[in-house]
C-alpha cells in the first residue's frame, strides 16, 4: 500500500534504522514525524532534513507517549504508519550488569514499545487501516551470553507482537515484526566494549547488515503482507536454532 501523502511516525528516528527509515519515507513522499529522546541527534538531523517534523519523547513515560500521539493526530492528521525502533543495547554478563541496568533495558526496549504500540493501535483500528512496524531481533531467539538483558527484552517484544498479530488477524491493520541480526548502526557501539567478541569483527564490516538492506526488507514485507521477517543472516540463525537448538546454543556461547 503506497505511503505517498500519508503520515508516518518513526519512534527512535534520530539515529540508526529509525533515521534511515524516516529519510526513506520522505523520499517516498510521506509526511514524516520523528520522535526520539536524543535531542542533540534530532537537532543535528533537523539541520540536514528540515522537512521532517520533530517531537522529543521518552517512550518509558506512558503519559507523555499518549499526549504526544494525541497531539500528532490533532495537528498533522491520521497516522498511517508507525515504525518503532527505539531501543538500547548495553552488553555484559548478568554478573557484570546491575539489577537496575538489567531492568532498565526491559523498561526501554519492551515497556517503551508496548506504550507506543498500544497507544497508536486504537487509532488505526478505528479506521481499519494502517501499518505498525516493530523492531524485534534474532537476539530474542538465540540465547547469547553478554546479551542476556537485550535478548530478554527482544524475546518479549517478539512474543508480544506474535500474540498481537493473532488477536487482530481479521483487521486491515498490518502488524510487522522485524527480527534482524547485527545492523551497522550506533546501537552496536553500546555493546562493543563488553559484548561478544564477534561484534568487533562485524563492526569492521564482517557480515553486518546495512540500514538500506533492512529498509528494503521492511518495505518488501509490508508489500507482501508478511507478519514477520528475518532480514539478512537472521533467517539462517533462526532456522538453524529451530533445527539444532543445542548446537546453536553451544555455538552462541563460543561466540560470546
Amino acid at each position: 500500500m503506497a505511503i505517498r501523502g500519508k503520515l508516518a511516525v518513526v519512534c527512535g528516528g534520530a539515529s540508526g534504522i529509525g533515521r534511515a527509515m524516516a529519510l526513506d519515507l520522505v523520499n517516498q513522499g510521506a509526511k514524516v514525524v520523528v520522535m526520539d529522546i536524543d535531542l542533540a541527534s534530532m537537532q543535528a538531523m533537523q539541520k540536514k532534513s528540515p522537512t521532517l517534523i520533530y517531537y522529543p519523547l521518552d517512550v518509558t513515560d506512558l503519559k507523555a507517549v499518549q499526549s504526544v500521539f494525541m497531539q500528532v493526530e490533532k495537528e498533522h492528521g491520521p497516522i498511517f504508519r508507525l515504525v518503532h525502533t527505539a531501543a538500547i543495547m548495553p552488553a555484559a554478563t548478568f554478573r557484570q550488569m546491575s539489577i537496575e541496568q538489567t531492568i532498565n533495558v526491559m523498561t526501554v526496549n519492551y515497556e517503551g514499545m508496548v506504550h507506543v504500540t498500544q497507544t497508536v493501535l486504537p487509532f488505526l483500528l478505528s479506521r481499519n487501516e494502517g501499518q505498525i512496524v516493530v523492531m524485534g531481533s534474532v537476539a530474542g531467539v538465540l540465547p547469547l551470553a553478554r546479551f542476556g538483558a537485550y535478548g530478554a527484552s527482544k524475546a518479549a517484544t517478539n512474543f508480544y507482537m506474535e500474540v498481537l498479530q493473532a488477536e487482530h488477524a481479521g483487521s486491515q491493520v498490518q502488524l510487522l515484526l522485524v527480527c534482524p541480526a547485527a545492523v551497522d548502526t550506533p546501537l552496536i557501539d553500546q555493546a562493543i566494549e563488553h559484548g561478544p567478541w564477534f561484534l568487533r569483527k562485524q563492526k569492521n564490516g564482517f557480515r553486518i547488515a546495512s540500514t538500506k538492506q533492512i529498509i528494503k526488507a521492511i518495505e518488501r514485507g509490508l508489500q507482501t503482507k508478511k507478519s514477520k521477517i528475518y532480514p539478512g543472516d537472521a533467517w539462517l540463525i533462526q532456522f538453524l536454532y529451530r533445527l539444532f537448538p543445542s548446537l546453536s546454543r553451544w555455538v552462541g556461547q563460543k561466540l560470546s
